[in-house]
């Protein structure tokens, strides 16, 4: 009788939910948890940006819409979105228009930001597995800053949807999908065009091509029909980041002006700038502009060509710590164009302490009774220090990870960093 080994049992795999639902589901679940918590803490609808998007907004119900009739601050996207919503709410319930307006603003951003949540997760998964991905997303999901955001009303949390959407699809090389994302991240908040750099340096030729004309098309389609539609409203639009002083900064330490970026209400607006808060002006902007695009070029060129996908995500981050470097004014929310960002780059260590860096600074901030800081007082500026500090840090990380790059990760898909 021949001798036959026994068999061995046959260990079943884990069912694909267990494996793959049950991590995202926890991630969505956690988030969930701080947004119902966040609403039970704040259920107000006029805090924010509220008031002021509804009060541009119901500008076009006396018949001066954005950018035709009155300049705005922002790029054209978010002010026509909130004037679509206000159109909505007007004809869902006439009587009383503005609670709808507050509750439909508060669901689009919340979409985004749970969007942003899942693009975070899945750009984690795609660059260091999914054990890192349940990790850091986790630890994304738990920040309470994205959803405080959200619930004011504020732009970032749609604009990184963009940013953070063109960024994955850089990685996946949809050149046209990404480049005409970071087009309308462009045309919501400006900062997502620092996909552009990581386009150029990943894609080969034919995709760059390809990347910067779905980019360069979509903004300059809507950037004709504006000047079609209101000339001097568009200029005086893209003219007042160039006047207005700096606020919330160092810069705004130096100057000596302004606790706060006030600007005059969309009633008091026309197509010609007036009404801006005055500035000393001591520094020398175009001089500090030219530095700053200096350290850019420089990082950037000592080691461009060719990059992995990990070393895009770099370059994407250094670009948006430039940028917030150099921005002459900072509020609260800009710390979304970079909180993500971190935990992408660098998911251990050095991202999550710096995220956590930013939400403490956040707390402080939104922490003192109402009302305008003193400009010297030691609290707002330990908060524009500390908070600028940080900036400093994450760009510095970028850019030494990006040039030491090849050099120390040849080929490699680590997320040890």
């Amino acid at each position: 009788m021949p001798l036959t080994a026994p068999a061995l049992p046959i260990r079943p795999r884990a069912p694909v939910w267990r494996a793959r639902v049950v991590p995202v589901a926890v991630v969505l679940g956690a988030r969930t948890l701080l947004v119902a918590f966040a609403l039970l803490l704040n259920a107000r609808q006029d805090s924010g940006d509220i008031p002021f998007y509804y009060a541009l907004a119901a500008e076009a119900l006396k018949g001066r819409l954005p950018y035709m009739h009155f300049w705005v601050e922002y790029p054209p996207v978010f002010p026509w979105l909130v004037v679509g919503l206000l159109r909505l709410a007007q004809a869902l319930w006439p009587a009383n228009p503005q609670p709808l307006f507050a509750a439909l603003l508060l669901g689009v951003n919340l979409l985004a930001s749970y969007a942003n949540l899942i693009l975070v997760y899945l750009l984690l998964g795609r660059l260091y597995g999914p054990a890192q991905a349940f990790k850091s997303g986790l630890i994304y999901a738990v920040l309470l800053p994205p959803v405080r955001f959200a619930l004011q009303g504020m732009i970032e949390p749609l604009a990184d949807t963009f940013l953070l959407g063109g960024l994955a699809l850089l990685l996946l090389r949809r050149a046209d999908a990404s480049g005409l994302l970071a087009a309308a991240g462009v045309l919501t908040k400006v900062y997502p065009g620092v996909l552009l750099p990581a386009a150029l340096a990943l894609l080969p030729a034919e995709g760059r091509t390809r990347w910067v004309k779905s980019f360069a098309l979509a903004i300059g389609a809507v950037l004709l029909l504006l000047m079609l539609v209101s000339p001097r409203a568009l200029v005086s639009s893209l003219e007042v980041s160039a006047r207005r002083p700096p606020w919330e900064s160092v810069w705004a330490l130096v100057e000596g002006c302004c606790a706060y970026g006030k600007l005059p209400a969309p009633a008091e607006r026309g197509v010609t700038l007036a009404g801006l808060p005055e500035s000393a002006a001591h520094l020398p902007w175009l001089v500090i502009g030219l530095g700053f695009a200096a350290a850019f070029v420089l990082v950037a060129r000592a080691r461009w060509r060719p990059v992995d996908e990990r070393a895009a995500v770099l370059l994407t981050l250094f670009s948006v710590g430039l940028l917030l470097l150099w921005s002459k004014g900072f509020s609260p929310q800009f710390v979304q164009w970079i909180l993500p960002l971190v935990l992408i780059a660098f998911p251990v260590r050095a991202g999550p302490l710096l995220a956590v860096g930013y939400t403490g600074l956040v707390f402080l901030q939104y922490a003192p009774p109402a009302g305008a800081p003193d400009l010297v007082a030691p609290v707002y500026t330990f908060i524009v220090v500390s908070r600028t500090a940080l900036s400093l840090i994450a760009t510095l990380l970028a850019a030494l990870a990006w040039i030491d790059w090849p050099r120390v990760h040849p080929g490699a898909r680590i997320g040890s960093t």
